[in-house]
């Protein structure tokens, strides 16, 4: 009897084998029972078949260890793409971080300018009328016109206008010339406070104090603006543009006038090296209410014993 030659789509491996299996065992249990041509020509074929099926599993095989191969190398590959992509990401973020930072300081530092621009002519105006008033109180003391009781500006009117010209006009020049200063070093900004309050403190004592004591002296205002104005100039060593304008210290001497005729006279004073006093010092912003003082920032203001506004001072622990 004739034997159909069966074709097996194996799976797997493991498959094949047992189907290979039970043929044999099949066609050896058909042996046992018959014989004849037909039955061994047929056993012949399928042993061909089993052949042919072995070997084109082998190749399989072969096959599919060269994929693999390939497939490693290839996953090989995609990580080190993955890793490469990473660096650039971290690369793109810190390059972001920088423009961020950098486009900040450059926004700060725009309104700071356009700050500036915006006091700047608002002193232009002040300094017209300020002129204006100069020259006529420089001709009344030239002619050394001696001023009434009555007409002697009062002191406990004048601490106003000595705080404001602390609070306003000295912290604006002394901001703008440090934030010229952060121009050419920019590690200044970590000291900001200590930087403006040495700048404050030059300008008072140049303008304040050495013009009263100069004042008192009856010496010309024309005399006290010009020597003052070139101390200033060799103590700042900046371009014209954020000199000390004339303005200031033409505000600044008209105050101290007035301190030194009131009526009793004032007095201002400045002070470093001693001990911290709560009674006549202020510390500045930053600075503690004890220890040594290191430099007065804008000096105090008092009638004899009698203290109208405590020396600005900054100290040290």
């Amino acid at each position: 009897m004739d034997i159909d030659i069966i074709q097996v789509e194996p799976e797997n491996h493991l498959a094949v084998y047992q189907n290979f299996a039970q043929i044999y065992r099949f066609l050896r249990f058909i042996e046992d029972k018959q014989e004849g041509n037909t039955l061994r020509q047929n056993i012949y074929w399928i042993s061909q078949y089993l052949n042919s099926a072995l070997k084109l599993i082998n190749s399989l095989e072969n096959d599919n260890k060269n994929l693999e191969k390939l497939n490693s190398a290839q996953q090989e590959n995609s990580n080190k793409l993955l890793q490469e992509n990473d660096r650039l990401t971290n690369e793109n973020q810190r390059i972001l971080e920088e423009y961020n930072a950098l486009a900040q300081v450059y926004n700060q530092q725009s309104q700071e300018i356009d700050e500036i621009k915006k006091q700047l002519k608002e002193l232009s105006i002040e300094r017209g009328e300020l002129i204006s008033n100069m020259v006529k109180l420089q001709r009344n003391r030239e002619m050394t016109t001696d001023l009434g009781e009555e007409d002697r500006p009062q002191n406990h009117l004048l601490v106003q206008s000595y705080r404001a010209f602390e609070e306003q006009d000295l912290h604006f020049v002394s901001s703008t010339i440090f934030n010229y200063g952060l121009r050419s070093n920019l590690f200044l900004r970590e000291n900001r406070a200590i930087e403006i309050a040495k700048i404050k403190s030059i300008l008072s004592r140049m303008i304040l104090v050495k013009g009263i004591e100069i004042f008192t002296q009856n010496a010309a205002f024309t005399t006290i603006r010009n020597m003052l104005n070139q101390e200033l100039k060799i103590m700042s060593g900046a371009p014209q543009e954020i000199m000390v304008t004339d303005n200031l210290i033409e505000k600044g001497l008209d105050l101290v006038s007035k301190i030194a005729t009131a009526d009793p006279p004032g007095q201002l004073w400045v002070e470093e090296g001693i001990l911290f006093n709560p009674a006549c010092h202020k510390p500045v912003i930053g600075c503690e209410a004890r220890g040594n003082i290191e430099f007065t920032v804008y000096p105090g203001y008092r009638v004899g014993s009698h203290i109208f506004e405590k020396a600005h001072v900054f100290t040290t622990g």
